[in-house]
């Protein structure tokens, strides 16, 4: 899926498609949760096809697994809230720090 960026009346923003944005709130809002619903549903699908059976994946935890493997592999706290979209480092330095490392180590086994 590739991204592009559209100005509204002056406002940035970022969709697949333009008439997403054009046609009203409500459409957008539709419009996203319907990407995040299909990208769940392929998840799941992925996951019965690669036979994991103990974890749910959806968006969030490939999130959370992307972020941890590369804090795991010494990429800077900087990069890696850029990658996620976050506007400061303090939400990423929640994000990572959230994590005990035996929970780290637990995910690791599932990679």
């Amino acid at each position: 899926m590739v991204f592009r960026k559209y100005i509204v009346s002056g406002r940035l923003f970022v969709a697949d498609c333009f008439h997403c944005w054009v046609q009203g709130g409500m459409t957008i809002y539709n419009h996203i949760r319907s990407r995040f619903g299909r990208n769940n549903k392929n998840l799941a699908n992925l996951a019965q096809t690669l036979g994991i059976t103990d974890m749910k994946l959806t968006s969030y935890v490939s999130r959370h697994t992307m972020a941890m493997t590369l804090q795991d592999n010494q990429v800077p706290r900087e990069v890696i809230s850029q990658i996620l979209g976050h506007s400061d480092l303090a939400t990423i330095n929640t994000y990572l720090d959230s994590f005990a490392s035996s929970v780290i180590d637990e995910a690791v086994k599932v990679l």
